[in-house]
């Protein structure tokens, strides 16, 4: 079993995708915010999406910097 602890999300989430499809793969950044990102990322892994999740980090706004 793993163990882990429950965390506050930030405000946002920067998410790294790439088009691994494409005739030349194309990367894609958003900045998704913590309440949308389990839609964002549902979205995704749809298998009829073009784009494939590499990364998701913290983000920052900039009025968080």
């Amino acid at each position: 079993m793993t163990d882990y602890r429950t965390v506050v999300a930030p405000a946002v989430f920067t998410v790294l995708t790439v088009t691994p499809f494409a005739d030349e793969p194309e990367y894609r950044e958003y900045e998704v915010g913590s309440d949308d990102l389990p839609l964002f990322l549902e979205s995704m892994a749809d298998e009829q999406h073009a784009e494939r999740v590499v990364t998701v980090e913290r983000g920052e706004r900039e009025d968080e910097q």
